[in-house]
């Protein structure tokens, strides 16, 4: 008994440990201290899925149990999406909606500071940036439905216009245009900084030094626009019951990739559709009626819900390094040749570790609950929409060149006798350090190089998405007592959707969108 018991504790203890370990290896020390998270790509729901607006307006005129003969419907409906809630797609890319920028020689830089000095501003430079990010988008969903007895199929082409603005405020302490970057650090000579802007920076093109390309992803600039068709998506299905006072059936859903997939030129970048994946799935579509009075009114409550997979997409994607915190690929690059030394050139190591990649999603839901009162051609509906995707699994298909890159930090370009230095910080941060740390801080042996097994995958990767939607719509159908000829309708809905909460994450999870949408609906059942 002794020894069952001792066998026991022993596991357990192997157990925690095991945990605490996993724990303490996921982050190194450092990141632990940088209190700036985020991700390098946002995910949204595609312009294209939306139950809700699916569902009304036309629904009376499906489904019908009184006929054998082919009927369906026509409809076209306008609708304008807006985001509301600027800083919690703020907080997904940073942590934070407001960021703190100071160079290597200012003394006061916080643990929440982000290094000046990579961006091509000077070392004593300070300044506070605002981010106030929002998306806009106008969709005009054609969607033709038909059904014979039980058979039925749905086609929706939505065809989508998207505006995506990281709009930055920046209020700038100091400028630091009497502080140089000191020789050898990045150049030869004394060299003065060519921007006093972090919002400049960010545009791209910058060069300065030994550095002499600039920043060609990730990129912040003026608001990014797309448009096209979203994805189309395409329904067929089959009801198992029907009646006067409900049905219940089953279809099979799939949309074809028909928007953009992910270039990462800008940080903000504008996607229509789903990311460009295939997506294939079931779903369920059911009515039951809840009440009826004289003939002429009815309430009914009505469920649909689908879950759909998101094949493999090819994208590019930005990723920063596993033991080098958030934002690392926003640091600077040495370039090294074949005999290990330095080659006179710095690079963003964005441009190096922004790589092709393969995304799957495997799986996305859309469920939507609603109540429907009518009388005779009035119709008025509310309800439920939630959506719901997991975490997207990346595999990087690019490669960084072996034995060629290594991480410069604080540490000059030049050494004490005016040759090229191979000297790296393999230890570099987007956050930095004081420049008086500097000889603490080289790698010994240098240069350490970078390597694609550096990367962190799951940097660019968007984690579980969660939304709820509540939804109302007032419409008018003419014609609705006849069972043969067009009952044209119109309508107007509007919908309030709000991120969905994971009490469990020790960080928030601010990787869904929150936005308020009003639409026109209008077709003809026949």
């Amino acid at each position: 008994m002794l020894a069952r018991k001792n066998s026991i504790l022993n596991h357990s203890f192997i157990i925690i440990m095991s945990t605490i370990t996993s724990f303490t290896l996921s982050q190194s020390p450092q990141c632990q201290l940088f209190p700036l998270y985020g991700r390098s790509f946002f995910s949204p729901r595609s312009q294209s899925l939306d139950a809700p607006r699916d569902l009304v307006g036309t629904h009376r005129f499906m489904h019908r149990y009184d006929t054998d003969s082919y009927y369906g419907t026509v409809s076209i409906t306008p609708q304008y999406m807006h985001s509301y809630k600027k800083d919690s797609i703020a907080e997904y890319f940073f942590g934070t909606n407001l960021l703190h920028i100071a160079g290597s020689q200012v003394s006061s830089r916080t643990s929440e500071t982000i290094l000046a000095d990579y961006f091509g501003l000077s070392p004593a430079f300070e300044s506070t940036v605002e981010v106030n990010p929002s998306i806009a988008n106008f969709v005009a969903d054609i969607g033709f439905y038909g059904q014979w007895k039980r058979l039925y199929a749905m086609l929706h082409i939505p065809i989508a216009w998207t505006k995506w603005e990281f709009k930055l405020c920046e209020t700038i302490q100091n400028k630091g245009t009497d502080t140089p970057f000191p020789a050898k650090y990045m150049t030869t000579t004394e060299l003065i900084a060519p921007i006093v802007s972090f919002t400049r920076a960010l545009k791209g093109g910058v060069t300065f030094g030994d550095l002499k390309q600039g920043l060609c992803y990730g990129i912040v600039d003026c608001p990014q626009t797309k448009a096209g068709i979203a994805d189309i998506r395409a329904t067929i299905g089959y009801d198992i019951w029907l009646r006067e006072h409900g049905h219940a059936g089953f279809y099979a859903h799939c949309a074809a990739p028909t928007g953009n997939r992910s270039s990462a030129r800008y940080l903000f970048e504008p996607i229509l559709g789903n990311g460009h994946h295939w997506e294939i799935g079931l779903g369920f579509n059911g009515r039951v009626l809840i009440w009826e009075a004289d003939g002429d009114q009815t309430l009914s409550l009505f469920f649909d819900g689908k879950i759909t997979h998101l094949f493999k997409s090819r994208q590019c994607r930005s990723f920063d390094f596993c033991r080098n915190c958030f934002g690392s690929r926003y640091t600077l690059l040495k370039q090294f040749d074949g005999h290990g030394n330095y080659t006179g050139y710095l690079v963003p190591a964005i441009n190096i570790t922004t790589l092709p990649c393969d995304v799957v999603i495997d799986s996305q839901f859309d469920i939507a609950a609603m109540i429907s009162y009518l009388y005779r051609g009035f119709e008025f509906d509310a309800g439920y929409n939630t959506w719901a995707r997991t975490r997207e699994k990346i595999t990087i298909c690019g490669c960084i060149e072996p034995r060629r890159y290594g991480f410069k930090g604080i540490q000059n370009v030049v050494n004490d006798i005016g040759q090229a230095s191979a000297v790296t910080q393999h230890s570099a941060t987007l956050h930095g350090n004081l420049f008086e740390n500097q000889s603490q801080l080289t790698d010994d042996p240098s240069p350490c190089y970078i390597n694609t097994c550096n990367l962190d995958p799951s940097s660019a990767a968007s984690e579980r998405s969660f939304t709820h939607k509540l939804f109302l719509y007032l419409g008018y159908a003419w014609n609705t007592q006849e069972t043969t000829g067009f009952m044209p309708f119109i309508g107007i809905g509007g919908s309030v959707e709000f991120e969905g909460v994971y009490p469990d994450y020790t960080q928030p999870n601010k990787n869904s969108l929150s936005q308020y949408s009003i639409w026109l609906k209008g077709g003809t059942g026949f």
